[in-house]
């Protein structure tokens, strides 16, 4: 049995680690903070506008369902009167 030390970001949540993975990625490759910043605002963007879109698309969907069945309720009622 191995008696490693154990790393404190092996336990760190999942945006922890993708943090510290994009910052040395970033680090490495000398980008300008700048340009980190502008390009972060741009993804930051694109995925709240994602995830705004799929939410939307979740409900329409929910909708478009209990319009259908709520209409299928009505013609089930209309039909046995």
């Amino acid at each position: 049995m191995s008696n490693s030390p154990v790393s404190p970001l092996e336990n760190a949540p999942a945006e922890i680690k993708l943090a510290v993975d994009l910052i040395c990625i970033l680090e490495d490759n000398a980008i300008d903070p700048k340009i980190v910043l502008s390009a972060l605002d741009i993804v930051r963007h694109d995925f709240e506008k994602t995830s705004t879109t799929t939410s939307i698309m979740i409900i329409n969907n929910y909708k478009k369902r209990l319009n259908k069945s709520a209409l299928q309720s009505i013609g089930i009622i209309l039909k046995i009167n």
